[in-house]
């Protein structure tokens, strides 16, 4: 897991004694930091919840202002103002076991957001308000849509701040323009309650849920009627969006180029790749569940979902936490033949081009697995649409006989349920990306290698008296002769 830290208001105000609260910084791209990062609304959280302890979470391209935000907070609130200094998993997230570390009270989580449900501390989201040419953005709009289009409107979260008015402005030219509104607690961000208030309500009838995201759609409509206009830059994202609206045209345009396109990601191609990695984990006879939060809510219970799913296929598996993904974090388990990541809807999609095995959804093992399951354009990132509740929830099919197939990917018979049972016991561990893997699966795995590692060779070595050994530098020892 990655290593959390947190500094204190002293030591950054220590560090920081020639920066004003309020002065003009390139992190905030010409903003002041009061109006950019909301200290009013901040300081009102602290008092109403009184809470002694205020975490503050930056991303890292925001992480320059943390100290003028603390100096401009600090003095505001009766309390410690101190600023997590890094992040377990993705900053989209809100970090609460890096806060519990610290023995927050609560956090303020600054700048893009995944949106994400937590249930252990208060939490306060401040996206940001990041510049925008709203003139710029609706003559933009113009480009691609006629008066008659059916528009949906999505947006980046530090965003925001303007998108009402650009909707208001649109609506006057475009009545079948819609807006959407973000998913947050009401007690955290009450402005994006409004946004579910439009100017055609008596209009609307149909409420579509995604990606932590609402809109009602106009009466007589469906979803596959309507295009997307995209308002933020490309990243997680907008990938994120168009995977789960990915019936939908996208138009996008970017705030900070002012540059708008349709956008020609091939959707189809997308979900090609994905179902490749389906069959993956179909094929996979060993899997590794890789933990990538901590902080989602129900994050244990899909979890305990997967494994289900995984003790009914008879494979094999492992629980791994390790903080960040890289390659070669992953790299030192090659007994496993694929991956299955729990994280937030925005960092679940991982291109497995640089890693050695592929890394799957759960939505995709839920597909792969549950025979109750079949495939379709109808794509979640969402761990949450597989549990219990959702609209999209399907019981777990059990089988009752060994079920096969023929891989698309190896030509070769594969089995599910009993007979895969009887093969092998399934193994349940959890384990650290620094410890050895230490189970029955992984000695068989070892013992197939060509090369084990070096020979121990216990007590066939002679003991020796030990020696002196050279001293110096690398570049110069002393016993070298001088040049």
């Amino acid at each position: 897991m990655g290593s959390t830290s947190a500094f204190s208001s002293t030591d950054i105000l220590d560090r920081e004694t020639n920066v004003n609260p309020g002065e003009i910084t390139d992190r905030t791209t010409g903003a002041d930091i009061p109006e950019f990062y909301e200290i009013e609304r901040c300081q009102k959280f602290i008092q109403d919840g009184q809470f002694k302890r205020i975490a503050l979470q930056f991303p890292d391209e925001l992480l320059g202002d943390s100290s003028c935000v603390v100096k401009a907070l600090q003095p505001m609130v009766d309390g410690m103002v101190f600023i997590l200094g890094d992040t377990s998993y993705g900053s989209c997230c809100v970090d609460e076991v890096a806060a519990q570390h610290s023995n927050a009270d609560c956090i303020i989580h600054f700048g893009r957001s995944c949106l994400s449900q937590t249930v252990r501390l208060p939490v306060l989201h401040v996206f940001g308000k990041f510049p925008l040419d709203v003139t710029d953005c609706c003559e933009k709009f113009q480009t691609f849509a006629d008066v008659n289009s059916h528009v949906i409107i999505l947006f980046e979260t530090s965003y925001l701040h303007c998108v009402r008015q650009i909707h208001s402005i649109l609506l006057k030219s475009h009545p079948n323009v819609v807006l959407s509104y973000l998913n947050i607690p009401e007690n955290t961000n009450p402005v994006s309650e409004d946004l579910s208030k439009g100017d055609n309500c008596e209009n609307k009838t149909t409420i579509i849920s995604r990606c932590n995201r609402h809109f009602v759609l106009l009466e007589n409509t469906s979803l596959e009627n309507y295009s997307v206009f995209y308002i933020g830059c490309e990243g997680q994202t907008l990938s994120n969006l168009i995977m789960n609206f990915n019936q939908n045209q996208f138009f996008t345009y970017d705030p900070i180029t002012k540059m708008d396109e349709k956008h020609e990601t091939n959707t189809n191609r997308a979900l090609m790749k994905r179902y490749y990695m389906i069959e993956r984990i179909k094929d996979a006879d060993i899997v590794g569940i890789v933990i990538g939060t901590l902080g989602v809510n129900n994050y244990l219970d899909v979890i305990h979902r997967i494994k289900q799913l995984l003790k009914m296929a008879g494979k094999k598996f492992y629980t791994f936490v390790v903080g960040k993904l890289n390659t070669a974090k992953l790299g030192n388990f090659l007994e496993i033949d694929a991956f299955v990541l729990v994280s937030c809807s925005e960092n679940t999609l991982v291109d497995s081009k640089e890693f050695y095995k592929p890394i799957v959804t759960p939505f995709e093992l839920e597909i792969g697995l549950n025979s109750n399951r079949e495939w379709s354009v109808d794509y979640r990132t969402d761990f949450h649409e597989i549990l219990p509740g959702s609209e999209n929830y399907s019981e777990i099919k059990v089988l009752d006989e060994e079920m096969a197939d023929v891989s698309l990917i190896t030509n070769k018979v594969r089995t599910l349920g009993k007979r895969s049972n009887s093969r092998s016991n399934v193994t349940d561990i959890q384990i650290g990306s620094d410890k050895s893997v230490v189970a029955h699966t992984a000695a068989e795995h070892l013992s197939n290698r060509s090369w084990q590692g070096l020979e121990q060779a216990l007590g066939e070595t002679p003991v020796e008296k030990a020696e002196e050994g050279q001293t110096g530098i690398a570049m110069s020892y002393t016993s070298e002769p001088s040049k």
